[in-house]
Order: C-alpha cells, then structure tokens, then sequence
C-alpha cells in the first residue's frame, strides 16, 4: 500500500533542515511576485495599446488632438475598475503619447 503524497512530502520535509526549508519558500515567493510583476507589465502594454488604439480613432473622428486635458476630459480616459492602483490617467496618457508621436513619425 502506498503512502500518500502528503506523508511522502511530511517524510521528505524532515530531510532538510530550517535553513533549506526557509530558502525554498523565499524562491517561492520570489517566483510568485515575479509572475506579479509580469502580469502587471502585461495588462499595462495591453491597456495602453487598446487606449491608444481608441484614442487615435476617436482623435480621427473628433479631429481634436491629444492633450492632457483632452485625453481626460473630451476623449474621457479613466483607469478601468480594477486597474486604477496600477494605471493612473497620466502614466497611461504619457504611454499613448508617446506611442502616438512614434507611430506618426512613421507615417509623416
């Protein structure tokens, strides 16, 4: 009859001593906030391209221009509901910004 995992594991466990046991929860939760960090950086890119994408055809549309006040105000950017801790207007603003004056430098 075979044991467990759980015991294997509690069996394993009593092999290893504090310092090694402290040492693999640390690179566990080293991974883990990594994996936090990347997921932020991923729905920021995603974020500011749909914004930027949606500025720009509404820019098209409007013919107003980008502005601060115009990004926030006539265009009406606001952080989507979960996202307000991590995108703030002005650093999404800044992104599309610059996304834009690239992209137009481009095309000119």
């Amino acid at each position: 009859m075979s044991k467990g995992i759980r015991a294997t594991i509690i069996e394993e466990l009593g092999t290893i001593s504090v310092n090694e046991l402290q040492i693999a929860i640390d690179a566990i939760h080293d991974r883990r906030e990594a994996l936090a960090v990347e997921t932020r950086r991923a729905r920021l890119r995603m974020e500011v391209l749909r914004c930027a994408y949606e500025f720009e055809k509404w820019s098209q549309e409007s013919g107003l221009g980008l502005t601060y006040s115009t990004f926030c105000d006539d265009f009406g950017y606001e952080p989507l509901p979960d996202t307000q801790d991590i995108f703030s207007r002005r650093s999404i603003y800044d992104r599309v910004k610059h996304i834009r004056s690239n992209l137009l430098g481009l095309f000119s």
